[in-house]
């Protein structure tokens, strides 16, 4: 089983969206390297946050909910190799246009540094870099995105029953 979850959070201040960057980064989560970013040195989570405001700034788009943290978690029962954690990242950001500003990691260790069921983090710019479109999270883009992971996953999702113990 595959469950998908949006964080709730402010994430409103550069500081925050450094914060979350650099915790879904966290190499000591992510011993397999798996990940999508320019980097993860304090200098690259810098940058990153900076781009993903730069975008905002551009548009004009600041007072909003600054990055989109979200979470795929997989059963116990799911079992695949890093390299197919890496794709099923990719396949998910398919679901958004072209010019949409993202990292993401996979996470194998908890806060501890005890193993844990592997969950892929994404942290999304919600304004898009090319359009200046901010990304609307509502009922019909999340049934919509519900679809694209049921079909990534033949079905083997749930939205409603995420458990925190998975992550």
């Amino acid at each position: 089983m595959v469950y998908f979850k949006i964080i709730k959070g402010d994430f409103k201040t550069k500081e925050t969206i450094r914060n979350v960057i650099n915790y879904v980064l966290n190499p000591a989560k992510n011993p397999h390297n798996i990940f999508h970013a320019y980097g993860n040195t304090k200098k690259e989570i810098e940058r990153m946050a900076d781009s993903f405001l730069v975008v905002q700034r551009i548009y004009n788009k600041t007072s909003c909910k600054r990055v989109i943290h979200c979470i795929l978690s997989f059963s116990k029962e799911e079992r695949h190799s890093p390299k197919q954690y890496l794709r099923y990242g990719y396949m998910f950001m398919g679901f958004f246009e072209p010019g949409t500003q993202y990292i993401f990691a996979l996470h194998v260790k908890d806060n501890f540094g005890n193993s844990c069921y592997p969950h892929i983090h994404f942290v999304i710019n919600p304004i898009n870099s090319i359009t200046g479109k901010r990304l609307s999270i509502d009922k019909t883009m999340l049934y919509s995105l519900h679809e694209y992971i049921n079909r990534i996953f033949e079905g083997n999702t749930d939205f409603k029953n995420f458990p925190e113990k998975f992550v």
